[in-house]
């Protein structure tokens, strides 16, 4: 059971035990990350991917440089890709 427990952040109260069926089966987590296949740091409460945010940069900064958000012509996929591998290989 879920409730508000604010403006936004829900409270979880309790599960809901008579509505299982008894098919449920347990989540599988990934042993790496779905986007770059690095492996997945279970360090913290929130796992995330070993690279961190160079995981998503490309995807990233394609999205900041579309038609919906700045519009910037000419920078696509393709030559973000080009840029950040220059950046990555010049470190």
């Amino acid at each position: 059971m879920v409730y508000k427990a604010g403006d936004i952040i829900p409270r979880i109260e309790a599960p809901v035990a008579h509505l299982r069926t008894g098919d449920e089966t347990e989540i599988a987590f990934p042993a790496e990350c779905p986007q770059c296949g690095s492996g997945i740091d279970t360090s913290e409460q929130r796992w995330r991917c070993e690279r961190g945010r160079n995981c998503h940069l490309v995807a990233a900064v394609s999205y900041a440089a579309g038609r919906d958000q700045l519009d910037i012509e000419g920078l696509g996929h393709s030559r973000v890709m080009q840029r950040i591998l220059a950046l990555t290989t010049a470190i």
